[in-house]
């Protein structure tokens, strides 16, 4: 068997992990929109938004975990 990569450790310590990156951005208007991404296993999986508050996008995000992967986030980030 041929020895396990970095890549396959992370993988295997992240199994079904998920993530929710939560995103601040500043549109040309200068408005600002928060848009949030689900990770899965470190790949993303879905992306939602806009939304007026980090708030608003966070519980968004949550949902969509709750009803699409039958659980919460294990981690928010906002960057």
């Amino acid at each position: 068997m041929a020895p396990r990569t970095a890549v396959d450790i992370a993988r295997g310590v992240m199994a079904g992990r998920i993530d929710v990156i939560i995103e601040r951005w500043g549109n040309a208007n200068k408005s600002t929109d928060f848009r949030w991404s689900i990770w899965r296993d470190g790949a993303r999986v879905q992306m939602g938004g806009p939304h007026p508050t980090a708030e608003a996008s966070e519980q968004d995000a949550i949902v969509y975990c709750r009803k699409s992967l039958g659980r919460e986030p294990d981690r928010i980030e906002r960057l």
